[in-house]
């Protein structure tokens, strides 16, 4: 994959002020948290790839991503192996750095687009020589899950049969992946005192035995569409004498019977895969290689389909046995596997009930997460929002509609659906999360502590169960306090692949654009064009958007305009609007 050497240009980052300082006088501290939803995602990109921008792209509009809710991390290293030095020191300490700097405490899930090393050699945090039950290897999204430890090198989050870290894991009740924001135990949090998570998955991988990238957006695009669709198909429990499926199938019972309480199909087969069946909603499969097509099968969109094997998380080109690419490639929206040699140590793989989690509401990554105990050699890819089984509210507001123009202080009043009771509600204005009431309560929002022009309010809603699903309304609208304005256009270039972003802010020294929170232009004066290239953007839906300034400096009044939705570069399509998710 050819490499692109762009990034925030230099001496830019000072302007990230526009977006850090969106809104002054308000606490951003979130107390509660909430797994589940799109404000808890932090996106992380890397900019010298255009599959990872195109994918991050695709992700964005799919699944409405706030634009402070990305994070461009440049990597020209291998994406096969890192060392877990270089990984504390180039991933994870830029990650956790910039979700204290933008203060987004709610965030909760990191997810990775493509373009990073999969696996992570983690010799050096070894207390002595490798083991058969430590291996050398840890995985991307394992050791992101388990940051705290690793940063501290806190050899805890490496398996041992005498350790028994506290962590989400949990064998058969369901919970919400934040309902308190520390564990103790299995499956047992508290407000403080105990282990903070991050719940990781990764969106794709292109390198290697992993997935084009057309594949890659169609799973993502299939598993979007599945949320709340309470799905008709089935889950397969496949059975067999090898060693890979002895070490689950005793549990399939039990899982069976779980199912079917949910009214969720299950059945338990003999054999490798299931056989012409063409409702295929879930897989769990035992065998060191299969063949999807052989199987004349038909999965359907968010199923979780995943197989225990030694190196189905292996995606080196050299590597044996099938990889877990493979059920991404026919459709499921997400799946995983170890990235080394795990032997057959059940807490290194998702227990059966990972179907169970997901068939009562769960998301995929907190299905995922809540179904092994030691994770730290999974690799895991797909759709982490993806929850095809979630009872969804639906959210409506007093007060306040889609592109109303307000000033001064409004009151939203938000209400759910009788059919799925809300226990609380949270406002975020521009991503940032603002504050919490309970259900019959509201919001004053002071708009004078806002910049005028356009801003995007979310007001989600948490289902009154342990799961707590999330709904949202995402509402635009308009700040009109101190007169200011601006308007921005965008037209088609002469150029392939590039557009032309007209701006105009009467008054303004200067105007800069934005795709997401990355600048990609600047027009020096009240007026100008911009030209913007899918270099810089990558591919498919993108978002950009324009701030004017009255003059330079973080205290310079400011202005904001709507966002610009175009498709970039093979076609050229001003009415892209990104899908409206629930």
């Amino acid at each position: 994959m050819a490499k692109l050497h762009l990034g925030t240009p230099r001496g830019w980052r000072p302007l990230l002020f526009l977006f850090a300082l969106l809104f002054v006088g308000w606490s951003t501290e979130a107390t509660c948290l909430a797994g589940g939803g799109p404000e808890n995602v932090l996106l992380v990109v890397n900019p010298l790839r255009m599959d990872s921008m195109t994918i991050a792209n695709h992700y964005v509009a799919l699944r409405q991503i706030p634009a402070n809710n990305l994070f461009y991390l440049p990597w020209e290293g291998q994406t096969e192996k890192v060392t877990v030095d270089e990984f504390r020191a180039r991933i994870l300490t830029p990650i956790l750095d910039e979700i204290k700097q933008r203060r987004l405490r709610h965030v909760d899930t990191i997810v990775y687009s493509a373009g990073y090393p999969f696996s992570v050699d983690i010799t050096a945090d070894l207390a002595g020589p490798v083991t058969n039950f430590t291996g050398p290897l840890g995985s991307l999204t394992g050791l992101t899950y388990l940051a705290p430890l690793v940063m501290r090198r806190d050899a805890a989050y490496i398996y041992s049969p005498n350790n028994t870290r506290s962590n989400y894991y949990e064998s058969t009740r369901t919970l919400d992946f934040s309902i308190a924001p520390e564990w103790i135990g299995p499956g047992k949090p508290i407000e403080a005192g105990g282990r903070r998570y991050y719940l990781s998955v990764m969106l794709g991988y292109t390198d290697g035995r992993g997935n084009r990238l057309d594949e890659i957006i169609s799973y993502l695009q299939r598993s979007a569409l599945a949320d709340g669709t309470r799905p008709s198909g089935t889950v397969y429990l496949m059975k067999n004498g090898d060693i890979r499926s002895q070490t689950r199938d005793p549990l399939f019972p039990h899982v069976l019977a779980a199912l079917e309480s949910e009214d969720v199909a299950c059945k338990i087969l003999e054999g490798t895969l299931p056989s012409s069946r063409k409702d295929v909603m879930g897989a769990v499969v035992g065998r060191a290689t299969f063949d999807w097509d052989k199987s004349l099968c038909t999965i359907r969109p968010g199923a979780i389909c995943e197989h225990l094997t030694s190196f189905g998380g292996d995606l080196r080109k050299s590597a044996g046995q099938t990889p877990f690419t493979e059920h991404l490639r026919h459709g499921a929206a997400g799946s995983s596997g170890t990235v080394t040699e795990p032997l057959a140590i059940p807490e290194k793989f998702p227990r059966p009930w990972i179907q169970v989690h997901y068939a009562r509401g769960a998301t995929l990554a907190e299905a995922f997460y809540q179904s092994v105990a030691s994770p730290y050699q999974l690799l895991i890819a797909g759709d982490p929002l993806c929850r095809p089984w979630a009872r969804i509210p639906r959210i409506s507001l007093d007060g306040l509609a889609a592109g109303d123009v307000v000033h001064d202080v409004v009151r939203i009043a938000p209400t759910a659906d009788k059919a799925v009771p809300v226990s609380e509600f949270r406002l975020f204005v521009d991503g940032q999360w603002i504050g919490a009431c309970a259900a019959g309560g509201a919001f004053e929002l002071d708009t004078k502590k806002l910049s005028d022009g356009y801003h995007e309010i979310r007001v989600v809603g948490l289902e009154a169960s342990m799961i707590r699903s999330q709904g949202r309304l995402i509402l635009p609208i308009q700040v009109a306090n101190l007169g200011q304005s601006i308007q921005a256009s965008v037209h088609a270039s002469n150029h392939p692949g590039r557009v032309n972003v007209w701006v105009e802010s009467p008054g303004a020294k200067s105007v800069y654009i934005f795709h997401n929170r990355r600048p990609v232009g600047r027009v020096f004066g009240e007026r100008g064009v911009v030209a913007v290239d899918a270099q810089t953007c990558g591919r498919g839906p993108v978002t950009l958007s324009a701030i004017a300034l009255e003059n330079e400096g973080s205290e310079a009044a400011r202005v904001y305009a709507q966002p610009i939705h175009c498709t970039m570069p093979e076609t050229f399509d001003v009415q892209f609007t990104p899908r409206a998710i629930p």
